[in-house]
């Protein structure tokens, strides 16, 4: 049998379920604090993150505050 790692986002899953929450219990996001189902959260591996969740808008957030701070093409 193959094995694989336990990722944060499964550990944050296997604590509810040891908990007695259900795994449709909202999660909330690391970032803006907001509460979203567990499937409308991804978790932010190393280099960008430390395995925490996030969500669709705070990626968009990170990704438009990354693009603005690249150096212009114009020399």
């Amino acid at each position: 049998m193959k094995r694989t790692a336990i990722t944060p986002k499964d550990q944050r899953g296997l604590k509810m379920v040891s908990q007695g929450f259900p795994m449709s219990e909202n999660t909330r996001c690391d970032h803006c604090e907001g509460e979203f189902a567990p499937e409308q959260l991804v978790v932010l591996a190393p280099p960008i993150g430390d395995g925490e969740m996030i969500c669709k808008r705070c990626i968009e957030i990170k990704l438009r505050r990354a693009v603005a701070q690249m150096p212009s093409g114009d020399n």
